[in-house]
């Protein structure tokens, strides 16, 4: 092959070979044909391939023939790489690294800022990611609840629906409850017994006159209640009753606990009141507790007919039912009222008979306000009587 050049052209240094002064690369080998790269591989082909033979001789001079020849492979394949590297890549990268320099860049620190950045950035994500996972629990958890609460919802809103019919129903029964209190009414007026109503402070004040137009002939008003309580109306109203020719009685609302204290309250307002009928004591759940017991009643009583001198009457209904039995006979000695709203009384164990019946509340009748009913067994003679024979040794 002919190796000859002129002027105008340039010669490889790798494989000496003619190429024109426009090529950057050799046509033949591919090599840079720039001077500097020239420059470079000739003093790397001079200097770099004795020097790894020296180096290599002095560390490995026992070692065999053929460790010897991989050596001299290995030296000639890192020569030819160094070439390249030292013009392509170490010689920009230290280019770069100069210039970084000279305008103030720290490479080394810019790069240990930057790890600590990443690693800042990482904490920051795994922060980020507990929290999610965190606030998916917290949601998970306030799920139920909610569920539970829709369904709660649900079943409200099912039974406010609900509510008109019941109205009407309750209207109804009302309505019901109210006719045949009045035809009840009217039915033991015609067969002479003696009928009267029983009310409190929160009817107001008695209306007598129409109390009278509509065949009352006795009344019972609460008096008191518990160890203190006195209704602010008994006086005014039992007043009322007597000067009206109405037979006036006052009643006690037991709660539980220290029964004597209870019949003395009762006492001194009945030895103050203009009373014509005997005292009678309700016996009925109380709320928070304050339910009386069968012993509390019959404490109250007996201190009751003790203090006053009569047979107190001993009011009840479906409570008195549930707690009383034929063993109780020492209440049966106490006429019974009988709260039953029903056209026929059914009598509860101990007793064998009742003395008053509450057989209808809340009637309204000859524009009189919504009051219970009651009836005597018997007549109006015999209600007067059945007081003297009950109040015989009474200590007003």
């Amino acid at each position: 092959m002919d190796h000859s050049h002129s002027s105008d052209s340039v010669v490889c240094s790798r494989c000496t070979a003619n190429n024109s002064l426009k090529n950057k690369f050799c046509g033949q080998c591919g090599a840079p044909l720039d001077i500097a790269s020239g420059q470079v591989a000739a003093y790397l082909d001079a200097n770099l391939k004795g020097r790894i033979d020296e180096v290599l001789k002095e560390r490995f001079r026992e070692q065999s023939v053929v460790e010897t020849e991989l050596a001299a492979r290995v030296a000639e394949r890192i020569s030819s790489w160094a070439k390249l590297f030292g013009v392509y890549v170490g010689i920009p990268l230290l280019a770069a690294g100069a210039y970084l320099a000279w305008i103030g860049f720290d490479v080394n620190n810019s790069l240990t800022q930057l790890h600590q950045k990443l690693n800042e950035i990482k904490k920051s994500s795994d922060e980020l990611a507990n929290l999610v996972s965190a606030t998916k629990q917290r949601a998970d958890n306030l799920a139920k609840p909610a569920d539970e609460l829709e369904r709660k919802i649900a079943e409200s809103s099912a039974l406010l629906a609900q509510v008109p019919t019941l109205v009407t129903s309750v209207t109804q029964l009302s309505d019901r409850i109210a006719r045949t209190g009045a035809n009840q009414l009217l039915e033991l007026r015609n067969k002479g017994q003696a009928v009267g109503i029983d009310a409190s402070h929160f009817e107001g004040p008695l209306q007598v006159a129409k109390l009278k137009t509509a065949g009352v002939s006795f009344t019972f008003l609460k008096a008191s209640e518990g160890k203190s309580l006195r209704d602010p109306q008994f006086m005014a109203n039992c007043r009322s009753a007597h000067d009206a020719g109405l037979a006036c009685g006052g009643y006690h609302v037991l709660h539980s606990g220290d029964p004597e204290s209870q019949a003395r309250t009762f006492i001194d307002l009945l030895k103050e009141a203009p009373v014509d009928l005997p005292p009678a004591v309700t016996f009925e759940p109380g709320a928070a507790g304050r339910s009386p017991t069968l012993r509390d009643l019959k404490i109250f009583a007996s201190a009751v007919e003790r203090g006053y001198g009569c047979t107190p009457i001993v009011y009840g209904g479906t409570f008195l039912k549930s707690v009383a039995t034929t063993a109780d006979s020492d209440l049966a000695r106490y006429p019974l009222w009988l709260a039953q709203y029903s056209t026929a009384p059914s009598v509860i164990a101990p007793w064998r008979n009742w003395t008053f019946w509450q057989f209808t509340d809340r009637l309204s009748i000859n524009g009189l306000p919504g009051l219970d009913f009651n009836t005597f067994n018997g007549s109006t003679a015999d209600l007067k009587e059945f007081v003297s024979k009950v109040c015989a040794s009474s200590k007003r």
